[in-house]
Formats: structure tokens, C-alpha cells, sequence
């Protein structure tokens, strides 16, 4: 069965979990995304700063320089899933690095889990 055989059987192509930082070109409106999922034919992610609406025309600026344009098929408050016009390659896009010059990504303080430390004297076994 080739790949436009089970694009029209109703079988979804298997999704390449990535974390990738793009951007969404809406009319003349640009948004950062985050990509969680990945396949030739569609994405899926994350727009922080605007809810993207099933049925919008868009183009995807995919982290290799590439852009391709979509059709936002799904959305769930920040939450959505573009078909893509044409295939990429998948397995050309990379992870997330946070080497990345450009990047605003920063792992805070807030987020660490701290032990307080105790005397094991005064602990009590439970049981």
C-alpha cells in the first residue's frame, strides 16, 4: 500500500514525538508554536498567544528554514493539529536545543523540587 493509498484509507501516519520552536504565518499576523508531533503530511502543538481556528488558511516556518503551507484541522483552546499542503521530512527536523542562540526558553527556580534536609533521628517509621 503506498503512502497516498493509506492517506485515503482513513490511516494516520505514525507521529514523531519532537519538541521543535516555529512559527505560524496567519494573513500578515505571526505566531510562535511549539511542535509536540510530527509527521510528512501534519503537525501538531501549541500556540500560546491566540487560539488557532479549525478551517484557517495558514504557512508553517519550520525550524530548517522551510515553509509549507496548512490547514488548521483541529483545535482545543491552545491546543491544535495542521494538515500540511505538501510532505516534509519528518526526520529532518531536530529537537528543541536549548544552545540555540535566539531561544527564550529557560528552565526557572520555581520548578525545582527541594528536599528540606532533616536529623534521621527524629524520623518515625510509617506503616
Amino acid at each position: 500500500m503506498s503512502h497516498t493509498d493509506t492517506a485515503h484509507s482513513g490511516f494516520r501516519e505514525e507521529r514523531k514525538h519532537r519538541l521543535l520552536k516555529a512559527r505560524v504565518r496567519v494573513g500578515s499576523n505571526e505566531h510562535d508554536i511549539l511542535i509536540k508531533n510530527l509527521s510528512s503530511r501534519g503537525l501538531g502543538g501549541i500556540c500560546t498567544d491566540v487560539a488557532l481556528t479549525p478551517g484557517t488558511d495558514l504557512s508553517v516556518l519550520l525550524p530548517d528554514g522551510h515553509i509549507v503551507d496548512g490547514l488548521v484541522k483541529w483545535s482545543d483552546g491552545r491546543r491544535f493539529g495542521i494538515a500540511l499542503a505538501r510532505e516534509i521530512s519528518a526526520d529532518a527536523q531536530v529537537s528543541y536545543r536549548s544552545e540555540e542562540p535566539t531561544s527564550t526558553w529557560q528552565v526557572k527556580r520555581l520548578h525545582r523540587v527541594v528536599t528540606p534536609r532533616t536529623d534521621p533521628s527524629t524520623l518515625r517509621r510509617v506503616t
